[in-house]
């Protein structure tokens, strides 16, 4: 909300999706119709081919063949909960609980290696991690990984809630202070609010 009135977004010159969201967006849904019993409709998708084998690869993977052996995985469950005195929406890829507690994998297609995927996403998994926490209410473990499309890899994630906790604290006091100074990094490259951000005034 604060961002997008103060930085709204760019318009497209083109208008649509762009080529990397469009491809995201159409394994998400691939992934979603797959879970759910449906089939999507990629036939009118150039990149058709592609999302299939990154799908096959995806189910043939040891962690996840497993899960519909010994659990009822859901794809694209949307939530809201309240995570460090915080509201917090959030769709989880795919969910599923399991002997050990609850497991949950967020899909990224980005064009990067492993651990710059790794890095630009650990926090966000942590919030995830957070809000299944509070969710379940249940003092169960809670297991989170990235599945790198493009890489064809599942990444854990065993960390990021701590840096998750400090992120919002620091966004509390920027609040607080009515301050939101801009931060180049990674994720920079992808922002929408790229165009007008102080971080990028100098």
């Amino acid at each position: 909300h604060r961002l997008s009135r103060r930085f709204p977004l760019p318009r497209r010159a083109s208008g649509g999706e762009d080529g990397g969201a469009r491809v995201g967006t159409a394994f998400h849904r691939m992934m979603e119709a797959h879970w759910k019993g449906g089939a999507p409709n990629t036939r009118r998708t150039e990149d058709a081919p592609e999302l299939l084998e990154w799908k096959a690869r995806f189910l043939s993977l040891p962690e996840i063949a497993r899960l519909d052996r010994v659990s009822r995985p859901e794809g694209e469950i949307s939530f809201a909960a309240k995570v460090g005195g915080r509201p917090l929406r959030g769709v989880l890829d795919l969910f599923a609980r399991t002997e050990r507690g609850f497991f949950l994998v967020d899909y990224k297609t980005d064009r990067a290696s492993s651990e710059e995927i790794l890095a630009r996403y650990r926090v966000s998994l942590g919030l995830y991690r957070m809000a299944v926490r509070v969710l379940a209410r249940e003092a169960r473990p809670v297991e989170a990984a990235i599945y790198a499309a493009r890489n064809g890899v599942l990444l854990p994630i065993s960390d990021g809630e701590a840096e998750a906790a400090d992120a919002l604290a620091r966004y509390d006091r920027a609040e607080a202070e009515g301050d939101f100074p801009g931060t180049r990094n990674d994720s920079c490259t992808f922002c929408p609010y790229r165009r007008g951000c102080p971080a990028f005034d100098a």
